[in-house]
């Protein structure tokens, strides 16, 4: 976990970090990435909505390139389907992302 301060002072505490149980691995809800406010519209990466804590974690360049493929795929999926991206199958999306290689969960 590579966690700032809310200041923007670098905070680093050994042994407080965080770490997902027996080294498994998270998702991240397609939810994180469709804005409230605004239809048509995904975030990837640094963007995603999440707490501190798991922005410190799913800012790391591996993650953000797995939310960029996800987002450009429910786009995909979106604009061939004719519906916004918030409307999109979620299984056809981890389907369809499985089919490219992704880790889905």
């Amino acid at each position: 976990m590579d966690i700032d301060d809310y200041k923007g002072d670098w905070l680093f505490m050994p042994g407080k970090g965080t770490q997902v149980k027996d080294f498994g691995a998270y998702g991240i809800p397609y939810r994180c990435l469709v804005p409230q406010k605004i239809d048509g519209l995904l975030v990837a990466g640094r963007c995603l909505s999440a707490s501190h804590e798991a922005q410190a974690s799913a800012r790391v360049m591996g993650t953000c390139m797995a939310m960029g493929q996800a987002a450009g795929t429910a786009a995909a999926l979106s604009a061939k389907q004719g519906i916004s991206p918030r409307d999109i199958d979620r299984n056809i999306l981890v389907q369809t992302l499985t089919s490219q290689g992704a880790i889905t969960r």
